[in-house]
This record gives structure tokens, C-alpha cells and sequence, in this order.
């Protein structure tokens, strides 16, 4: 694995690693917006009080379940790169190819 040093213009150089995060951080967001937290006891909260008709249902909570996955992706990605640079993952080139070229 190679390790870039970039200049940061004082003499003081940066260590670059490639840290990923890949599809990690999406599956965590839905299963944690979709499943667990946000949405799903709120729809049977909803339910269980009012019960609307599917269509009603479909109409809240499909832009609710959008909306939060898109305002909470961000996050999400950065919590699981900063939990990779933690834990001291870093990509691993796969076997027989070369490294990355400047």
C-alpha cells in the first residue's frame, strides 16, 4: 500500500491513506431510518391512532423516509470514515495490481 505525502505549502508534510466507506454507511442509514429508529414506530404509531388509508400512509411516508436519508447520508459517511481511520482500516489494493499513479 502506498502512502502519498502531500505539501501543505509550510514544508510540513501530510501523509495521505486512502480511507473508504463504500456502501457501509447507506446500509447503516436505512436500516437505522427505515427500521429501527425513525420511520417504522412512527408508521405503526400512526396506525395504531388514526389508521389512514395505504394511500395516505404512502403519501407521508415515503418523502419523510427520502428526505432523511438524503439529509442524513453525510453524516452517516463521515461517522463510517471516521470509525475506519479509528480502527485503522485502509484500502487494500487487490492482489496482482499496480498501485495508484500521481
Amino acid at each position: 500500500m502506498q502512502h502519498r505525502r502531500i505539501d501543505d505549502g509550510r514544508g510540513a508534510g501530510v501523509t495521505e491513506v486512502p480511507r473508504v466507506a463504500n456502501g457501509g454507511s447507506a446500509f447503516v442509514l436505512f436500516y437505522l431510518v427505515g427500521l429501527i429508529a425513525i420511520v417504522v414506530p412512527l408508521m405503526f404509531a400512526l396506525e395504531r391512532g388514526l389508521a389512514p388509508a395505504l394511500w395516505i400512509q404512502a403519501a407521508i411516508w415515503l418523502p419523510v423516509t427520502l428526505v432523511l436519508c438524503l439529509a442524513l447520508l453525510p453524516v452517516m459517511k463521515g461517522g463510517t470514515v471516521g470509525l475506519c481511520w479509528a480502527s485503522g482500516l485502509v484500502r487494500q489494493a487487490p492482489p496482482g495490481s499496480e498501485p495508484p499513479r500521481d
